[in-house]
Formats: structure tokens, sequence, C-alpha cells
């Protein structure tokens, strides 16, 4: 969680990003361009090595030419950036978050740090040594810096993954071991299309409907799960502990889905009676499982938004427990009968 208790610090929140951008201004480099939800981003990498670890996780994107709303602007450094001036920030995973008004910085051990400007969209980063990192880390960074930009048009975090079959969206979470991965993978494999892994954005539309948009492409699967599915071989360098980085347009070339509407939210389980039912849940059961992960209570503003949207998703999509069978290769049929249920029940 962001940390928001004011230590002694040397350099205000302004001044601590302005340096940081002074510190970039030397550097050239190239602007990709492409769409999350319906927020054009500019992305600079200062060198090619840089930007092709940066655009592998965003490669399903679809590029725009819609003037930017969020630029990222971020460099592989030799030396270090400027002394990160907050101590008391709070640490989690590695990861230390400090917001002060209209900024918000995260660093990332002694190997990156980015501060995003709230007010300008503008984001300035340094990576050091960005080809000896794990595509893991890449994958934090990208997500938690296009995250901070995109609170500010109202896309918000569910812990959750994210499928679309013909166009139905599907939330899929709960706790760690309940079958998410193997779930997704499973529907994936068998002609759904992926939008998000673990932490999906969610956007109220102007007609009540709630949309899950993708931002990057990657699951991460441990190496029991990876050895059910063979063609999930991967090369070391996306390894990470016993998680590996999938990329799944490089697996699955025609499963991507930019975004889809929420239809149904499951949360499978291997424990009862295994059977393939579906037990319906009260939007109180959803909400205690996910609120803790998902809202950053810091920011009073976005978090009061951020709680009207998930009330809303509960309110008005069915919540089920899926109770997935022991065979692989189920849970993709059963999750196509109850998308066909709840659409027949809607137009009846």
């Amino acid at each position: 969680m962001t940390s928001t208790t004011r230590p002694a610090a040397t350099l205000s929140a302004a001044d601590y990003f302005h340096q940081l951008l002074a510190y970039a201004a030397f550097t050239a480099g190239a602007t990709h361009r492409f769409q999350v939800g319906d927020v054009p981003i500019d992305l600079t990498a200062n060198t090619p090595e840089l930007a092709a670890r940066l655009l592998r996780p965003l490669s399903h994107l679809h590029q725009t030419t819609d003037a930017p709303r969020i630029r990222i602007r971020l460099v592989s450094a030799d030396r270090e950036p400027p002394p990160f001036p907050w101590p008391d920030a709070g640490e989690l995973g590695g990861l230390r978050e400090w917001a002060d008004g209209g900024y918000r910085f995260s660093q990332y051990g002694g190997v990156a740090v980015v501060g995003f400007e709230v007010g300008t969209g503008r984001a300035v980063g340094y990576v050091r040594v960005p080809e000896q990192l794990p595509a893991a880390f890449f994958s934090g960074l990208l997500f938690t810096t296009i995250y901070q930009g995109l609170r500010a048009f109202d896309y918000f975090l569910l812990h959750a993954a994210a499928l679309s079959w013909q166009g139905a969206g599907v939330l899929i979470t709960g706790p760690s071991g309940a079958g998410k991965t193997t779930t997704m993978l499973q529907c994936v494999r068998a002609g759904f299309q992926f939008v998000a892994d673990d932490a999906t954005l969610l956007h109220l539309q102007s007609d009540g409907q709630v949309r899950a948009v993708s931002t990057l492409n990657t699951m991460h699967v441990t190496r029991q799960t990876s050895a059910l599915f063979p063609e999930l071989a991967v090369p070391v360098q996306d390894q990470r502990g016993d998680k590996t980085t999938l990329f799944l347009p490089e697996i699955y070339p025609q499963a991507m889905a930019s975004s889809a509407m929420v239809r149904l939210l499951l949360v499978p389980s291997l424990h009862g009676p295994r059977d393939g039912s579906l037990e319906p849940l009260s939007a109180r059961a959803v909400l205690a499982d996910a609120l803790p992960l998902s809202v950053d209570l810091s920011q009073p503003e976005a978090a009061t938004a951020h709680l009207d949207l998930l009330f809303h998703l509960v309110s008005t999509v069915r919540s089920y427990h899926l109770h997935l069978p022991p065979e692989i290769g189920a849970a993709p049929e059963l999750i196509k009968a109850a998308i066909q249920r709840h659409a027949e029940n809607s137009a009846a």
C-alpha cells in the first residue's frame, strides 16, 4: 500500500520529480504509442534493448494516432538515479511507494525508480542493467506505472483474472491455490481470449456495464502448473524462482482481447464436491475477499470511486463458486454453459 506518512525529506515531491526529469533530459529515444481502454499512452525508451524488454508485455495492445493522455519515459542508466528522499516509505516485496499531493513514486530496490506527476500524466523512470533483470520485473514496473496514470480516468484494479468468450467477459478471482491459473490456461487453450491475469483493470461505462481492460499479456505460473501444459516451455531468462513468466501471444497467437464487458464473476474451488457445480455467492462474500488486495485507501477520493465501482460490479454481475472437477480440460465447457445460461436469462 502506498505510504503517505511524511518523513523528514530533503526534497519536496515536485523537486524530486523535476530532478528525475533533469536526470533523463540528456537522453533520446524512440516513442511507441498504444491504447489501454480508451486512453492513449506514449512509452519512450532510450535504448533498443530497454524498449524490447518493455514492449514485449504490451505487444497485444492496439496502436493509435490519438493524442496521448499519459506519457511514460524510461531510461537505461549506468549510474544510480537520485537517492530516494523518503526512507520511511512503505515497502512490500522490495517495492517502496510514496504519494505526496499530485505525485507518485515507486522504487524497486537499487535497480529502478519511477516518478509520476498526476496533473500532467507524465512519468519518468530509470532502470539499471535492464538486460540482467527478469521478465517479471518489467511486468510489475509497467503495470504499476500505467495504473497510476489510469486511475485519473476511473480505471480501477480488481485482483482477478479476466477472459472473454464471444465478447462476454468472465472474471476469475480467489485465494492462492484455488485453481485460478489452471482454469485460465484451460480456457485459453480451448478458445477463450485472454484479457488479464491476476490484476484486471475495470471501467464503468456510461450505460452501466463494467468493462475489463487488458494491460499486459503476461501470466506468472508455477513450474507445477507449467508441467500440465507442454506448450508452456519458455526460455530460462523468463523464470524467477518457482514462477515462469508467459507471454501469451507467443504461445496462443489468436487468444488476446483488449477488453470485454463483464458478465460473470467466478471463484474456482478445489474443495467441496468437485462436480462442476456452480454455487451462488453473495456480494458481501466477494467483496470481503477482493477489497483488501484491490483498493488503496491512502487516496480517499480515488478510493471512494474505486469502492463505488466494485459495489456496482457485484450488484449487477452474478457471482458463483465453481467447484472444479478433477479432469484437466473440463472447466471451459462449464464456463461456456454458465455464460449461455446468463445470456438466456438476460434475454427472457
